[in-house]
C-alpha cells in the first residue's frame, strides 16, 4: 500500500512533540502515541498518520498509511498544525512562567508543550463528555473502546448515528445519550455553533472545550486539582490565580501547573 508523507515546516523553534507525548496529551491521540485514525469522509475507512519529529523546533513529519489527494494533504496539514500549536507563538506566556514564584521553577519543562485540540470539534467533544467523573485512565479506555467500535479511530458523527449500538460495549454509561446528542448536534465534524446546546454540557465543560478544542487560553476551568494546587502552592483559591496570572493565559498556565505540579510526581491514575 501507498504511503504519503507530509512536511510541516513552520514549527515553533521551542515545539516538542516528543516532550508533549511523554505528558499524554488530553484530545488528540487515543493511545497516547502519536498516531490517529482520521475519517476524510463519512461511510470510509480511515486514514492513519503518525506523526514525527527529529528534535525540537524541527518539521513535522506527518506519515499516512496510503496515498493522499492533493486537497486531502492541504487539509490534514492545515489540521494538525492548529491541532499541536506547533507554531504558536508562547513567549508571552512563558515570560509569565519565569515571573511566578512557583512555575519560574519548571521554565525548562514548560518550553516547548502545547496544548493538543482534537482533530474535529465533534471528537473532542466526545471526550470531554466521557470524561466526565472517572480518571484519566478510565477515560482513556473509554476512548480507545469507542474507537476500536467504530473501525479504529474516532466515529463520524453520521457513521455514530448510524450504528448506536456500536457504543453499547464501550462502558460509556449515562455519557452514551450525551455523545449521541453531541453527533446529532456536529453533523459535519468539525464545527458547532453553541457548545451549551449538547446535553452533559455545562459552564465546566464548556470551559474545557474552549480552552483544548478553540485554543482560547483565556478559558479557566475551576476543579479539585486546581484548588489545591492553589491553596498548597500559592495560598490562595482559584480565583486569586486568575488574578495572579492574567485573563489572556491564565488557562493555559493552570494546565501548565497541573501537568508539572502534578503529572511528574505521580502518573495520572
Amino acid at each position: 500500500m501507498v504511503s504519503t508523507k507530509l512536511r510541516i515546516a513552520r514549527v515553533a523553534p521551542d515545539f516538542d512533540l516528543e516532550k508533549n507525548i511523554q505528558f499524554r496529551p488530553f484530545l488528540l491521540f487515543p493511545d497516547d502515541a502519536p498516531r490517529i485514525g482520521v475519517r476524510l469522509n463519512p461511510g470510509r475507512k480511515p486514514v492513519t498518520l503518525e506523526l514525527s519529529q527529529k528534535s525540537a523546533g524541527k518539521p513535522l513529519i506527518v506519515t499516512s498509511n496510503r496515498g493522499l489527494e492533493p486537497h486531502e494533504r492541504r487539509m490534514i496539514s492545515a489540521r494538525l498544525s492548529y491541532c499541536t500549536g506547533a507554531r504558536e507563538d508562547l513567549s508571552e506566556a512563558y515570560s509569565l512562567c519565569r515571573k511566578d514564584a512557583v512555575l519560574s521553577e519548571y521554565c525548562e519543562d514548560i518550553r516547548g508543550l502545547r496544548l493538543f485540540s482534537a482533530f474535529t470539534d465533534f471528537e473532542g467533544l466526545l471526550c470531554i463528555l466521557c470524561s466526565h467523573m472517572v480518571s484519566f485512565n478510565q477515560y482513556k479506555k473509554m476512548i480507545q473502546r469507542v474507537c476500536g467500535a467504530y473501525g479504529g479511530a474516532f466515529p463520524h458523527p453520521s457513521d455514530l448515528l448510524r450504528n448506536p449500538e456500536s457504543l453499547d460495549g464501550c462502558g460509556l454509561g449515562y455519557r452514551r445519550d450525551y455523545v449521541i446528542d453531541a453527533a446529532k448536534k456536529c453533523k459535519k465534524g468539525f464545527v458547532i455553533k453553541d457548545v451549551r446546546e449538547v446535553h452533559g454540557v455545562g459552564e465546566y465543560s464548556e470551559n474545557i472545550f474552549r480552552l483544548f478544542q478553540l485554543r482560547d487560553y483565556a478559558s479557566f476551568y475551576e476543579d479539585s486539582l486546581t484548588a489545591r494546587i492553589a491553596k498548597d502552592n500559592y495560598g490562595t483559591d482559584a480565583a486569586g490565580l486568575t488574578r495572579l496570572w492574567g485573563r489572556k493565559w491564565c488557562g493555559l498556565l493552570e494546565v501548565f501547573a497541573q501537568k508539572l505540579l502534578n503529572d511528574l510526581s505521580k502518573p495520572p491514575v
